[in-house]
């Protein structure tokens, strides 16, 4: 598996190669890029249609924007998780359950110590998730 780590700042910089060891040693390979200015439609499109997660830390603005136009489906975007500079919440964005990104914003959560946000409706009222189910058999 693969993953993109897209981060803005010194501070954020320092979080992605936490992350991106993590990654390393539990998935495979990872990318950690610091974003030059004009550079993120660039970044996202590439790893967008590459990756099977792309991690920005920044805000969720900033990363939905980036993301919006190349957004197809939930059976096929990758797993897409925000994370702000500061570790303190790591927000499951897209594809939550196919893509991963509700177990994969967990997972981040519990290495940084952040708070994990995750919004889909069978997580937060603990049901059984049948798209999850199907992807697992």
């Amino acid at each position: 598996m693969n993953a993109g780590i897209l981060a803005f700042s010194d501070r954020g910089m320092r979080l992605g190669e936490k992350i991106r060891d993590y990654w390393i040693r539990e998935h495979g390979a990872a990318e950690l890029v610091r974003c030059a200015p004009g550079e993120l439609f660039s970044w996202t499109r590439e790893h967008f249609s590459r990756d099977d997660a792309l991690i920005f830390i920044c805000s969720c603005g900033v990363a939905v924007r980036a993301v919006a136009p190349f957004v197809k489906s939930k059976t096929e975007d990758p797993a897409v998780v925000v994370l702000d500079e500061l570790g303190t919440f790591s927000v499951s964005l897209l594809s939550g359950h196919l893509g991963g990104a509700n177990e994969l914003a967990g997972n981040l959560a519990r290495l940084v110590g952040a708070v994990p946000v995750i919004t889909t409706a069978t997580d937060r009222n603990g049901l059984f998730a049948v798209d999850l189910w199907a992807k697992e058999q």
